[in-house]
């Protein structure tokens, strides 16, 4: 604890919570003897980070004036890494784990069912979150504007630009909409068909 920085301690702590190693009761006892630096740093520690790249996001979303929940369970999609003032779905993926076919495949899955539900979902790689903190922190704070806003925004996350052209327009997100449907409807037969 002394050696991390705060951020780093505090995702130690998170995982040995998660992990049950240690309960959230124990912390000030085990940390009393420490100096006053790392008695702050365990005050901060919460349970529910299923990895240190979840602890590090709920971490600086909070920091950054964010409601934030972790491991919600979603009916029909399972449990999604966090929920950012009650309504933005994060995902959060490393290669390690979501690297393989199946994974991709679940994670594609779980993308549908959150969409199907309405809510607004990101799904950002742990090598975003460490390297590109600003365009991830950016892009949620996009995300929000436009809900707040209804309107479309021109972003461009991660290099990739996205036009302008029409977001605002009813007529243009009513062809959207109905592509989506088309686009699930398709799915649903093709997942339909396998089982």
């Amino acid at each position: 604890m002394r050696c991390a920085d705060a951020e780093t301690a505090v995702a130690v702590l998170d995982t040995a919570l998660s992990s049950e190693d240690v309960r959230l009761q124990e912390l000030p006892d085990i940390f009393s003897g420490e100096p006053r630096r790392s008695r702050a740093v365990a005050r901060l520690a919460r349970p529910g980070s299923d990895s240190g790249v979840e602890s590090i996001v709920r971490q600086r979303l909070a920091a950054a004036g964010f409601a934030v929940e972790q491991q919600v369970a979603v009916p029909g999609v399972g449990r999604v890494d966090l929920r950012v003032d009650g309504w933005l779905y994060i995902e959060l993926d490393g290669f390690r784990f979501h690297g393989g076919r199946d994974a991709f495949e679940r994670d594609r899955a779980r993308d549908l069912g959150l969409a199907l539900r309405g809510g607004g979902r990101l799904r950002f790689s742990a090598a975003q979150v460490l390297n590109e903190w600003q365009t991830v922190l950016d892009s949620i704070h996009a995300v929000v504007r436009q809900e707040e806003s209804r309107d479309t925004l021109p972003i461009s996350p991660f290099g990739r630009s996205i036009g302008r052209a029409g977001a605002g327009s009813p007529s243009k997100r009513s062809r959207g909409a109905a592509a989506t449907g088309g686009m699930v409807r398709a799915l649903g037969a093709t997942a339909g068909s396998r089982s």
